[in-house]
C-alpha cells in the first residue's frame, strides 16, 4: 500500500497527487507480497494507479472525468470526487475530526494524501446512491 511509502519518503507538509504516487513507486518499488493468482487482496494503490491510467486515457483530471462520464449521466447531481489539490469543495460535506498529532480534536478529516484519487474521497448523498443503483 502507498501510505507507508509516503510516510517514509514524503514531505508531509506537501499534498500528494496521483502523479506523485507513480513517481514514488518508481523510486521506491515495494516488495511483491505474493504472486498473481496465489491470493486476492484489495489495494488502494491499485485503485489510485487505475485512476492515473483513466486520467491519461480520458485526458482529464480523474474527478472531472468521473463527473462527466459517470455522475452526470447517472443523474447524480450531488456526488463529487474531492481532491485536496483543487478547489472543488463538496457542498454540505460531513467533516470528521483529525486526532493525529493534536491534543484536542481539530475539525478536519483530510490529510496530505487526500490529493490522490481513485481509492477514496467520493462523496454522495443517499439519493444519489439510489441514482447510481438505478443507472447500473
Amino acid at each position: 500500500e502507498y501510505a507507508p511509502l509516503f510516510a517514509i519518503h514524503w514531505d508531509k507538509s506537501r499534498n500528494a497527487a496521483n502523479q506523485d504516487l507513480v513517481t514514488l513507486l518508481r523510486r521506491h518499488t515495494p516488495a511483491v507480497l505474493f504472486r498473481a493468482g496465489e491470493r486476492h487482496q484489495p489495494s488502494a494503490t491499485n485503485y489510485a494507479l487505475l485512476a492515473s491510467v483513466v486520467e491519461r486515457v480520458a485526458d482529464a483530471d480523474f474527478d472531472v472525468h468521473l463527473r462527466r462520464a459517470v455522475f452526470e449521466p447517472a443523474g447524480m447531481r450531488a456526488t463529487a470526487a474531492y481532491s485536496k489539490l483543487r478547489d472543488n469543495r463538496v457542498a454540505n460535506r460531513a467533516i470528521g475530526f483529525q486526532m493525529y498529532r493534536v491534543k484536542k480534536p481539530a475539525l478536519d478529516d483530510l490529510g496530505y494524501l487526500d490529493g490522490i484519487l481513485g481509492d477514496k474521497n467520493v462523496y454522495a448523498t443517499a439519493e444519489d446512491i439510489v441514482q447510481w443503483e438505478q443507472a447500473l
